[in-house]
C-alpha cells in the first residue's frame, strides 16, 4: 500500500505541476473509480507542495515530509469515516 501512495502521488504531483488542476482531477477521479484508491489527492498535494518547496531551496528532508504526509492520511482516514456514520 505505501508504494500505491507514492506511485499514485507522485503522478498526481506530477500532473498538477505540469498540467494543472483539470488534468489532475480526472487523474484522482480514474483513481477513485478504477482502483478504489481515495488518497491520491491529499498525497499529491503534499508531495506537490515539498517537490516546489524543494526547487526553491527551502524544503524539509524527505523522511520529514513523508511523516507528515502519513499525518495528513491519518487525518483524511479519520474525516472520512467519521462522515460515513
Amino acid at each position: 500500500m505505501f508504494a500505491e501512495f507514492l506511485i499514485f502521488g507522485t503522478t498526481y504531483a506530477y500532473l498538477l505541476d505540469e498540467f494543472g488542476e483539470e488534468v489532475t482531477e480526472s487523474f484522482r477521479k480514474t483513481m477513485e473509480d478504477k482502483a478504489g484508491f481515495t488518497m491520491s489527492n491529499v498525497v499529491g498535494r503534499q508531495l506537490h507542495l515539498y517537490l516546489k518547496a524543494s526547487k526553491e531551496g527551502r524544503a524539509m528532508k524527505f523522511e520529514d515530509e513523508l511523516a507528515e504526509i502519513s499525518a495528513q492520511n491519518r487525518q483524511h482516514l479519520l474525516d472520512r469515516a467519521l462522515s460515513v456514520n
